[in-house]
């Protein structure tokens, strides 16, 4: 079994990436409560849409985050690279935006 040599800013790096995960969720959120605060009803349904994958992306990265501390604390020879996160999120971004705009579309709201 190969041992595996830490360096100080791979701890640094593991958190980085959680801030980038984190300031992405916290914008989706953003985006999320102004549309259920402040948006037509069909924008209203997109901010529901929304809140949970904000939420679930939030907590995903915390979990992300904890699982590569402990396994660069043991030194353990796992891979490190996430290659299905930032493809959903990408996906799932695109789809609920899309649906947002599209029921925007179909539906405009009447101006008085």
């Amino acid at each position: 079994q190969a041992s595996v040599r830490l360096e100080p800013k791979t701890f640094f790096a593991n958190e980085r990436t959680l801030l980038a995960w984190l300031n992405t969720s916290v914008l989706l959120a953003t985006i999320a409560i102004t549309l259920l605060n402040f948006g037509t009803h069909h924008a209203r349904l997109g901010g529901l849409v929304m809140s949970p994958i904000a939420i679930f992306f939030i907590m995903y990265s915390f979990w992300n985050y904890l699982r590569r501390a402990v396994a660069l604390e043991q030194k353990a020879a796992v891979d490190y690279n996430d290659r299905t996160a930032p493809s959903l999120l990408t996906l799932v971004l695109v789809a609920s935006m899309t649906a947002v705009v599209g029921l925007q579309l179909l539906f405009p709201t009447k101006k008085a």
